[in-house]
Order: structure tokens, then C-alpha cells, then sequence
């Protein structure tokens, strides 16, 4: 949905600091984890504050090679037959009947579904981030907005999210209102939030592009420092400087993998059930170890006749090359 846009910005003003290359993968392929430093995975959160359901989840790697995002399916589904971004709802909600404001609600959901997920995948997760849509166009406008190619043209109306996007295909220079309706944008795909997060993997790569090449140090961070001030987060600002720090140090890149699955039906809902093989390509991706036990626990695998697999249809991964 509207509140992605904001940890695109944070992450690619940090790659453009330190100048990480970007590249994607599909999560098929074979991944070198070896001679990995102070090997960390951190928790990546977009969520819709009206609902606090989690639409975007990644979880993050720093090793000695670069950054490895992976994606997660926000419909992935769960051993309860719910999607998996209700975890994080359903902790900040019994926050909020606490009484807690809504930064104490994004840290429990982060917490719970960073202590679920680094059980699942065999890693400790070192930390967890949150964010909302605040002050997202306005960003994107402030860096003169971005230029992307769009696979399809893209046309949708939905008044009940107030949402409105009509866009050619080609290549597009998009201002905050209009980047904003591209990253919310999933139903005008045939794969539904495969396809959205294609389009999100294009507008961060030429996020960073830009700031990579025509913004001065300085201005970058003053950026990123308006960035992190809407972040929910256990990282307090001197570790994540400390962290800025040894990206510096890693001359290695930035890539995407995106975690996939069979599509079925939950009543009328389509949801992804996540199979065991690639749950322990994910893990290996992050540098961990599937663990069995907790996967079954949280998720709920699909049977051998489920649905369309999006991993044999999807298009060649998006590729951005220093």
C-alpha cells in the first residue's frame, strides 16, 4: 500500500553514502556465503498505520559480499490460514488495547515478527525497523522525483484507499504523488504483489542512481537524517552511524531476491503458500539454516496440485549494473 516508499529512500540514501553497487537475483540460484564479517540480518517493515498490517517485509543481510534483501510475501500464508502480515497487525493491536501509543505498537509487531522470522531462517535478527507513509511525496519531490521504465502500462481506481494511478509504459520521470501510486499499486498486475514489487525494486534502483550521482555528501545527509527521524526502531541513531560505517568498509553490492510461493485460495482470499525448498534457499540466501520445526509452526506449505507457481512465469529478474 502508501508506506513503502520511505524505507526505499533510507536504504538507497545509505548504498548511495558508500557507494553499493545494486544487482537482483533469483532466489533459485546458488549464493557464496563464505568469508562473511560480523555476519547480521535486520527487519525491514512497511506498514499501513490505519490497519498496522505489515504490506512490505524484508529481511536484510550484511555480510563481507554486500547487502542481500530478501522480499517477503505480505499474503504469504500462515499455519493459521491467515496472510502473515497479521502477525505483525495482531501485536501492535494488543499494544494499542494496552494503551500504548503507536511507536510502542510498531516495536512489539517488529519484535514479535523478527523473533518469528530469525527463528524460521535459522538467524539472529540484530534489529528491527518500521515505517509509515509520513512525509513520503514530500521526499521524493525534494530529490526532483525519479525516472523508471515501466514493464506495463498502468491504469487503476480505487476510491475506498483513495488510490489513483494512469500510466503508460515506457519510461516515466514520476513526482511524489505519482511514485506513491506506482509502489501502492498491485491489482493492475497479472501476479498481483509479485508485480508491485518489481516495480519497487525499479524505483529504488533509480533512487539510487540519482542520489549516487547528482547529490553532494552533505545534502545526503541531511536526507537520511529526515529519513530515520520516521522510523520506528530498536537501532539508535549512533549504532545505525556505526553501521553506515561498515558498509564503507564492504566493497561488495546490493541484491534482491524475492522469497515465492503457490498461490491458493483461503475462502475468497489468494494467498502464497510458501514451500519447504524455497523457505531453505531463503535461509541460505541469509546466511542461515532452515529451521524445520519453526517453519511448519508459521507457515502453512501447499499441496502438490496448489496453484500456479509465479516463480516459473515471472519475467527476468530487474537487473541494475554498476
Amino acid at each position: 500500500m502508501r508506506r513503502i516508499v520511505l524505507f526505499y529512500i533510507s536504504l538507497s540514501l545509505i548504498l548511495t553514502l558508500f557507494g553499493i553497487g545494486i544487482t537482483d537475483r533469483t532466489l533459485g540460484e546458488s549464493v557464496d556465503t563464505a568469508k562473511v564479517f560480523d555476519d547480521r540480518v535486520y527487519l525491514l517493515v512497511g506498514v499501513d498505520k490505519a490497519s498496522y498490517n505489515a504490506d512490505v517485509m524484508m529481511l536484510v543481510r550484511l555480510y563481507e559480499g554486500g547487502l542481500s534483501v530478501l522480499q517477503i510475501p505480505r499474503d504469504s500464508l500462515t499455519s493459521e490460514g491467515k496472510r502473515l502480515n497479521t502477525v505483525f497487525a495482531a501485536a501492535c493491536l494488543r499494544a494499542k488495547r494496552r494503551g500504548a501509543d503507536d511507536k510502542e505498537a510498531f516495536s512489539e509487531g517488529g519484535t514479535l515478527l523478527a523473533e518469528q522470522l530469525g527463528e524460521v531462517f535459522g538467524v539472529r535478527v540484530a534489529a528491527h525497523a518500521t515505517l509509515t507513509l509520513s512525509a513520503f511525496s514530500k521526499l521524493i519531490d525534494t530529490v526532483g522525483g525519479v525516472d523508471v521504465t515501466l514493464e506495463r502500462a498502468l491504469s487503476y481506481h480505487d476510491p475506498e484507499q483513495g488510490l489513483t494511478i494512469s500510466l503508460p509504459a515506457g519510461e516515466q520521470h514520476l513526482d511524489g504523488a505519482a511514485a506513491e501510486g506506482l509502489v501502492r499499486c498491485r491489482n493492475a498486475y497479472p501476479d498481483a504483489d509479485y508485480g508491485r514489487m518489481r516495480a519497487q525494486r525499479k524505483l529504488i534502483a533509480s533512487l539510487f542512481h540519482k542520489l549516487k550521482h547528482e547529490f553532494s555528501p552533505l545534502a545526503l545527509v541531511s536526507l537520511f537524517r529526515a529519513a530515520y527521524g520516521e522510523v520506528e526502531t530498536d537501532l539508535a541513531f549512533k549504532d545505525a552511524l556505526v553501521l553506515l560505517r561498515e558498509l564503507s568498509s564492504s566493497d561488495g553490492s546490493l541484491a534482491f531476491a524475492t522469497l515465492v510461493g503457490r498461490t491458493v485460495k483461503v475462502g475468497k482470499a489468494p494467498l502464497e503458500a510458501l514451500a519447504e525448498k524455497n523457505l531453505t534457499k531463503a535461509a541460505d540466501y541469509l546466511g542461515g539454516k532452515l529451521n524445520e520445526d519453526a517453519a511448519r509452526r508459521m507457515f502453512l506449505y501447499p499441496s502438490s496440485e496448489a496453484g500456479k507457481i509465479y516463480e516459473e512465469s515471472s519475467p527476468p529478474p530487474f537487473t541494475v549494473s554498476e
